[in-house]
């Protein structure tokens, strides 16, 4: 899956939308759509920003600049924060992926020595 036509054909797919309802949704021609799916033409930029937004992808995904789809299927703002926080924060990413293998019990401890941490003004709000 490299191409434009090959994931907007996947994402519609994924959904399970016919060409004719995708293409409604679009507000162009079926044959313009499968023109796209099949990279024999290309959708404008605007349009691309359509199709982008309808399945919750960035145009990087539809053009192939990023391979993940995971952030842009996530409908969750407070799931979409944390992911954000992760990507900014290389401390975070480290504390999430040590606490990935650790217990629920080694959790527990460190989200008190945190919280105490803060308390005593060493750490953000």
């Amino acid at each position: 899956m490299n191409t434009l036509g090959e994931r907007i054909k996947y994402l519609r797919n994924k959904e399970g939308l016919t060409q004719k309802e995708l293409a409604a949704y679009l507000q162009v021609p079926r044959d313009t759509l499968a023109n796209w799916e099949v990279d024999r033409a290309m959708p404008s930029v605007d349009m691309l920003a359509k199709i982008a937004d309808r399945f919750k992808v960035t145009t990087d995904y539809l053009l192939g600049r990023e391979t993940s789809v995971v952030t842009q299927h996530i409908n969750d703002d407070e799931a979409l924060e944390y992911l954000d926080e992760l990507h900014k924060r290389p401390e975070m990413k480290t504390l999430f992926q040590v606490g990935r293998k650790a217990t629920k019990e080694d959790i527990e401890t460190a989200i008190t020595i945190i919280e105490a941490l803060k308390k005593k003004g060493g750490g953000e709000g």
